[in-house]
């Protein structure tokens, strides 16, 4: 991986003579030399200078050289490793980090600017001393990155001010591999193995640490993650993956990571911005990402406490294939599978998921919608597909089917409009309920249940049977909601659980004595009863403008036979 174009003049004297003590030594000149590096990548040019040797020693001062066309300083020195010299190659300088940028791109180095001052050292390979092992090359570069802007994604981003004290350390093996350790400040520490047969490199193994310590290469085939990200810029990264997906062409079909992923992270927080949660045309494609597995202990998602995150995924010939995605807080546990899969130039994401949570109410208010519910267990299936990223979760462009179970609730908001007939459920209102006295329907009401199964396709969610039931009266909704147009079409049938409450309500309203007799009344009468005082409403248009029509009317004024 290296080439170099030499010019150089030989200085030798050797005694020849056997009765004389040998001695040999000499220099070599350079000018206007050159060496090329990375798929020539990295270029040291106008290499000029004399570095002296002899059977003891190698030294070398005052040599310059250009690298990524920054002026350079040079020195040469040695040191004994059994009866031979060694060769350590300083260098120190600084250059303008666009060269970097634009001769990296391909290996992942982007968005750099300003001006990057480094210093370095490289130490040539050597055999090792009463043995045939060869000692590897090994370099290191170190830089207080004073001057460098660096316009990547958290955690990485840097401003040119900023001073983030970094190392990079490299070893080279024998099979164009290297060992790379990088360590960024105190926000990242990296050491893998390299395979540089393949362009770019391809990582064998390796850990990486944020904000967590000193990484070092695992003992067995993986590729670890571990530490603690705040304010992931999701948005950022996926922009940096397309760019490099999109205009380089590059890891097509297989990932740069060809190892399991496994990762251990104390903590992630990913912040939400719906300005830049659009749908795009397209997206990176699931065949260049590597399978992993792990756990994210506490996982925060715009503001939002989801507690601990767990997964398992395995790679297939289409992408990635979910053995295990599960979520649990103190209010729910979510356990799931599916995949992630290319179709032609597209995605199609699928989800088979359960949702159990012992109240849904705090559930709710965790995940930032307060004030909708108390109490209440849950149990929600769904089965999903989308033709997405995994992670680009749109209910509008999602279809599928959900069923949902919540049993021994309150609904304790219920705005104008969609959920004005929830106010019949109201159990303080019953006495004006049976007087049929519908004027004040107000918000919040107590269920025993509520069920239904759902249907999402093309952006329309639709029921035939979602059903809520209670003491006080029984809902049944029909109809749709378009999620895209954010319009709503339902029919809604309340019907008044008047049969199993009259005893207690007559009492209240007439005393003790009649309850015998209603009791009567209820026995001879009952469902018959109830349905009698079923009441339908139509509830339609826009979410913030809903229209409630009671559509039963003509049928109440109608004479009955009998």
């Amino acid at each position: 991986d290296i080439h170099t174009h030499l010019t150089f003049s030989v200085a030798l004297d050797k005694e020849l003579a056997k009765q004389y003590k040998k001695r040999f030594d000499g220099y070599v000149e350079t000018g206007n030399s050159a060496m090329y590096l990375m798929h020539e990548q990295l270029d040291v040019t106008d290499i000029k200078g004399r570095v002296y040797f002899s059977e003891k020693r190698h030294r070398g001062e005052g040599i310059t050289a250009r690298v990524l066309e920054g002026d350079t300083k040079i020195t040469v020195s040695s040191h004994i490793v059994g009866i031979k010299p060694v060769m350590e190659i300083m260098g120190e300088g600084s250059f303008d980090a666009r060269m970097l940028d634009q001769r990296m791109k391909k290996l992942g180095m982007l968005r750099l600017s300003g001006r990057l001052p480094w210093k370095g050292q490289m130490t040539l390979g050597h055999q090792k001393v009463d043995s045939d092992e060869w000692e590897p090359a090994r370099m290191w570069i170190k830089s207080d990155l004073v001057g460098l802007a660096i316009d990547l994604p958290e955690p990485f981003r840097k401003s040119a001010e900023t001073t983030r004290r970094s190392e990079l350390r490299s070893t080279f093996l024998p099979n164009i591999k290297t060992i790379l350790n990088v360590q960024y400040g105190d926000r990242m520490s990296t050491e893998m193995r390299m395979n540089n047969s393949y362009f770019p490199a391809r990582i064998e193994i390796g850990e990486m640490k944020l904000s967590a310590g000193k990484a070092k290469l695992p003992d067995k085939d993986e590729f670890r993650i571990s530490g603690v990200v705040n304010n992931l810029d999701q948005y950022g990264w996926r922009d940096v993956m397309q760019e490099h997906y999109d205009k380089y062409h590059l890891l097509r079909d297989r990932p740069i990571v060809e190892v399991p992923v496994i990762v251990d992270f104390a903590y992630v927080s990913v912040p939400f911005d719906k300005s830049k949660a659009k749908l795009r045309k397209r997206y990176t494609s699931p065949l260049i990402m590597p399978a992993f597995k792990g756990q994210v202990r506490r996982f925060v998602f715009a503001d939002k406490d989801f507690g601990k995150l767990e997964f398992d995924s395995r790679r297939d010939k289409f992408g990635l294939a979910f053995d295990k995605i599960k979520v649990t807080s103190p209010h729910m546990e979510f356990t799931g599978k599916g995949s992630w899969h290319a179709v032609g130039d597209g995605h199609l994401t699928k989800m088979q998921a359960r949702v159990k949570s012992p109240n849904l109410g705090k559930l709710l208010d965790s995940v930032g919608f307060p004030d909708k519910l108390t109490n209440g267990a849950a149990d929600i299936s769904m089965d999903l597909n989308w033709e997405y990223p995994f992670y680009v979760f749109q209910p509008a462009y999602t279809n599928g089917s959900v069923k949902v179970l919540v049993e021994d609730g309150v609904v304790k908001a219920i705005n104008p409009g969609a959920g004005r007939f929830l106010g019949l459920l109201n159990l303080s209102t019953l006495p004006r309920r049976l007087l049929l006295d519908f004027d004040d329907v107000g918000s919040g009401f107590g269920f025993d249940k509520i069920t239904g199964n759902i249907t999402l396709k093309n952006g329309i969610v639709s029921t035939n049977d979602l059903a809520v039931d209670s003491t006080v009266a029984a809902v049944l909704a029909v109809g749709k909601v378009d999620l895209r147009k954010k319009q709503l079409d339902q029919i809604v049938t309340v019907t008044p659980q008047v049969a199993g409450t009259m005893p207690v309500v007559s009492g209240l309203l007439m005393g003790a004595g009649v309850i015998p007799l209603v009791w009567l009344f209820e026995r001879m009468f009952g469902s018959d009863l109830d349905k009698s005082m079923s009441r339908q409403y139509h509830v339609n248009g826009p979410w913030d403008k809903l229209k409630v029509e009671r559509i039963d009317k003509e049928k109440d004024s109608q004479p009955t036979s009998g």
